[in-house]
């Protein structure tokens, strides 16, 4: 994802930052905020049983739609972990 122009100032803990290109495992889905724990959990033991060993960065999340504005407060995530 590029940005086209600076980041405006955001409230709370929103911060910029430049990502290393390389592989990911990207694991996508509708979750609450209960299942953060689970999908990342998840996610590592997949990667754990597939052969993949991370890559010194920090895993990261994408969020494409707000929780607050879902009735039941769902919302639709990326969960990325960078890999070798």
């Amino acid at each position: 994802m590029f940005l086209d122009k600076k980041l405006e100032k955001q409230e709370g803990e929103i911060f910029g930052e430049t990502i290393e290109a390389g592989k990911f495992i990207v694991g996508s889905g509708e979750v609450t905020l209960d299942d953060f724990e689970k999908s990342w959990v998840a996610l590592f033991l997949w990667m754990k049983e597939n052969g993949y060993s991370v890559r010194k960065a920090f895993p990261f999340e994408i969020y494409h739609t707000n929780f607050k504005e879902h009735p039941e407060g769902k919302m639709i995530v990326d969960f990325c972990i960078p890999v070798n």
